[in-house]
């Protein structure tokens, strides 16, 4: 269905926006079991997805156009494809478990700390977009290849090496900074020109097939094999495999907090505990009903790794898995 990518990442934007965007499961975390809490989001994330594909998207110039399918939206489906791309890159950046870890959103009370985020995101995605557009940059270039890999790498420096070696010595916003140089550019830069070269000669035997194959050319294989190669296969080997032959994960880190290193003990006492300031304290101690979900995100995430190593927390900052 040509209609159908559309819609695709949509959804994805919605997904992660709702998982990552200090939303889900906010506040019902404390009212709802796992299985009710992840039909409400299931609920959440259809209807807006529906809500904004049929609002915004319209089929001008793909072999859907006039279609009884077409959306008829004030935005041409390739437009509205790569804005959600760079709005996604931003969420991603942003995402609770993520590069900044919701920094400095975090500090903020709720509905406060939620509604910031996502007009930043939406604003950087949006400006992202122009930018590229103004200087002429070809959108498939911008959007697939750069924008993919950077949401690609995002996930690949927080699932497969937990932030390290910055989250080993660093607590926000210092942290995301250098996490966002490693992860946004200079991983970026160096993947797109790998990708170019490794990739190359598929787009090329693609492009010989004619239509509809000759439609995605190298910036879309690069986005494709960041994506839907290289990250389900590392979720597959977190998940499935424990990440076997290295140590298993242990439980996500809270942006004031530090992680273990390879084969250290942790902190023996709050006397080691990184020094922050009154800002990160406070939010460091968020509660429900005093400022964001994020401290109900993470109580949820200590209940279900109990099983996880003591120690991964440092001094006041294990308020944030109390």
């Amino acid at each position: 269905d040509p209609g159908g990518v559309y819609f695709g990442i949509t959804l994805f934007m919605c997904t992660l926006w709702y998982s990552l965007g200090g939303v889900g499961p906010f506040p019902f975390a404390d009212r709802l079991s796992p299985w009710e809490n992840g039909l409400f989001g299931w609920g959440v994330i259809m209807v807006l997805t529906i809500g904004l594909f049929l609002g915004f998207v319209n089929f001008k110039g793909l072999p859907l156009e006039g279609h009884r399918t077409d959306p008829g939206g004030q935005i041409a489906a390739q437009e509205w494809f790569d804005r959600c791309v760079w709005i996604i890159v931003w969420i991603q950046a942003f995402g609770s478990i993520m590069c900044f870890q919701g920094w400095p959103f975090i500090l903020l009370k709720s509905p406060w700390y939620q509604v910031s985020l996502l007009a930043v995101c939406i604003g950087l995605g949006t400006a992202c977009w122009e930018v590229t557009l103004a200087a002429d940059i070809d959108q498939p270039t911008s959007a697939s290849a750069v924008g993919a890999t950077m949401i690609s790498f995002t996930l690949y420096h927080a699932i497969g090496f937990e932030l390290r070696p910055f989250s080993t010595r660093f607590v926000q916003p210092t942290r995301g900074v250098l996490n966002f140089v490693v992860e946004e550019v200079v991983c970026t830069v160096i993947w797109v020109y790998l990708c170019r070269g490794i990739l190359a000669p598929l787009a090329d035997r693609l492009l010989d097939a004619g239509p509809p194959y000759s439609f995605f050319n190298v910036n879309h294989l690069t986005a494709w094999y960041s994506l839907h190669v290289v990250a389900p296969l590392l979720i597959v080997h977190e998940n499935f495999f424990a990440r076997f032959p290295m140590a298993p994960a242990g439980p996500p880190i809270g942006p004031f907090e530090l992680a273990k290193g390879h084969g250290d003990a942790g902190p023996a006492s709050d006397s080691e505990a990184v020094p922050v300031s009154e800002p990160e304290a406070a939010a460091a101690d968020l509660k429900h009903g005093s400022a964001g979900p994020l401290a109900g995100h993470n109580t949820a995430i200590a209940a279900s790794l109990s099983f996880a190593e003591p120690n991964v927390l440092v001094g006041s900052d294990a308020a944030w898995l109390t």
